[in-house]
């Protein structure tokens, strides 16, 4: 048992499997679908590299962000519109920059083992490697232009920043400088990356590296003060507020559901545990990092303790000072979690504890099936999506309102024709509190003037949005009916609306 467990805990069965993960992440980004937030965050960016300011034109619920949108991602969509300011209108050119990120977060996790003394291709770097790569959550951000990945490189980068000045005074002012800058960036990209702030502040405290506290707190409060600059202009701040306080989704996790603030923090609290455990794409994995946390735990506290410590307070400061309790913010820290299991792992081999260890190796080979069917999954959805769109483009007549269509209609489209998205119905239910009959969403729609309708293929699955466009898919709507197919696609025609023209 000792022979084989040491055999697949080798340097190379970890190459092979790390190898054999990369291939099928590989193979996975060709016609990689575009993933809903593709698209919301997509269009932030093209309207900021077009219009110069940011705003959602494809969603018209009485919320006021087809004029303007002040609450977003910062660093994330500035980048993008800067990425569709010189490179174009592409689907791929904006989830290319995540992958861009996340390739590079390898590097630092490599500049990470080297700082600590492991030589070359380590054990602990290839098996930290892919239990990252190889994990559900990151197949599937990984090619997502979404500002997750971006937070979990610039996070860690402010730790690596941390750790060398904890370990080598020489030049400790530029290295606090810079992991300052780092975790004001991370906060750029998304306000929870304020935790990687507290968290190194606090971490400074516990290793009495108190000079060094001005110049970290200084360099992240100038970075982090570019998330203001829109805001200061006369009442563009009080919008910003009426914005969050109105938003359609809940953004203000368990704070905004109780009166009393210990309540609130006590109910955050208690339900961190379903960040962890959301589904089965974290569920695993989660298991295997409190198990080897549990089984490891003298072993860690002796020789990783600030990986530790820091981990610690990023899962404790997301939950008190986070959004949201969701699987993909797993990703800020999920790097940590991998060292953490890698070295805990690793520790049970060289100490012989071959009982735990071969439980850890099932949990393993558990994430290793569920990564396989995640995987298999996003090839049955994958599709050359912007040559679908153009050949629905192509048979809807030029008229003079919208097309409502899925919000992926918008590569490459929204440069051809006004769109709103399936969102304007969406978020007018959340502002108007209740479900629309379909009679009511087709005659919202004509409000709206919108002259087409394209209804998504398998819609029909979709218990909340197919009842939308129902009534006209079986004949008995006033306003709307069927024009034609396409590709499985429904194209619903305003009855009154202009067909003259292709």
């Amino acid at each position: 048992m000792a022979a084989v467990l040491s055999f697949i805990l080798g340097r190379r069965m970890l190459l092979i499997l790390l190898s054999i993960a990369a291939l099928l992440f590989i193979v996975s980004l060709w016609h990689r679908y575009p993933y809903i937030d593709d698209c919301w965050f997509g269009e932030q960016a093209y309207w900021l590299s077009k219009d110069g300011i940011v705003k959602t034109a494809s969603i018209h619920a009485g919320l006021g962000w087809e004029q303007r949108l002040f609450v977003y991602h910062k660093l994330n969509i500035w980048i993008g519109a800067l990425i569709v300011y010189m490179a174009g209108w592409s689907l791929y050119y904006l989830k290319t920059f995540t992958l861009l990120i996340y390739l590079f977060f390898f590097y630092l996790l490599f500049r990470y083992f080297k700082l600590h003394q492991y030589q070359g291709i380590d054990k602990k770097l290839l098996l930290t490697s892919f239990l990252v790569f190889a994990n559900p959550l990151m197949f599937i951000y990984g090619f997502t232009y979404r500002p997750e990945i971006l937070v979990m490189t610039l996070g860690f980068s402010s730790f690596l920043m941390l750790e060398k000045a904890r370990l080598n005074n020489s030049g400790s002012h530029i290295l606090m400088m810079t992991a300052g800058i780092a975790a004001g960036a991370a906060l750029l990209a998304h306000l929870n990356g304020m935790i990687f702030a507290a968290a190194g502040f606090i971490y400074l405290i516990i290793y009495r590296k108190y000079r060094y506290i001005p110049v970290f707190l200084v360099s992240f409060t100038i970075t982090a003060s570019f998330y203001f600059i829109e805001l200061i202009p006369a009442g563009n701040f009080q919008l910003f507020l009426a914005q969050m306080n109105h938003w359609p989704d809940n953004i203000q996790g368990n704070y905004g559901q109780h009166n009393s603030p210990l309540a609130a923090v006590l109910s955050k609290l208690l339900n961190e545990h379903q960040r962890f455990f959301w589904s089965d794409k974290v569920a695993i994995f989660s298991g295997l990092f409190f198990f080897s946390v549990i089984v490891s735990f003298r072993y860690l506290i002796k020789e990783h303790r600030p990986i530790i410590i820091y981990t610690g307070l990023l899962i404790l400061l997301l939950n008190l000072l986070g959004s949201q309790i969701a699987e993909r913010y797993l990703i800020y820290y999920l790097p940590m979690m991998a060292i953490i299991i890698a070295v805990s792992i690793l520790n049970m081999l060289e100490t012989k504890q071959y009982k735990t260890l071969i439980f850890a190796m099932l949990l393993v080979t558990f994430q290793i099936v569920i990564l396989t069917r995640h995987w298999h999954e996003i090839m049955l959805r994958n599709s050359d999506i912007t040559f679908i769109n153009q050949q629905i483009n192509e048979n809807i007549p030029i008229g003079h309102g919208p097309v409502m269509a899925p919000y992926s209609f918008i590569y490459n489209e929204i440069e051809n024709r006004p769109i709103l998205t399936y969102h304007s119905l969406e978020y007018f239910e959340a502002a108007e509190k209740r479900k629309l009959t379909g009679t009511e969403a087709l005659k919202r729609c004509a409000e709206l003037g919108v002259d087409y309708i394209v209804v998504d293929k398998d819609l029909e699955n979709d218990k909340d949005k197919y009842p939308w466009f129902e009534p006209a898919i079986r004949g008995n709507d006033l306003n709307y009916s069927i024009l034609k197919t396409v590709n499985g696609y429904l194209i619903l025609s305003r009855k009154n609306a202009d067909r003259s023209e292709y």
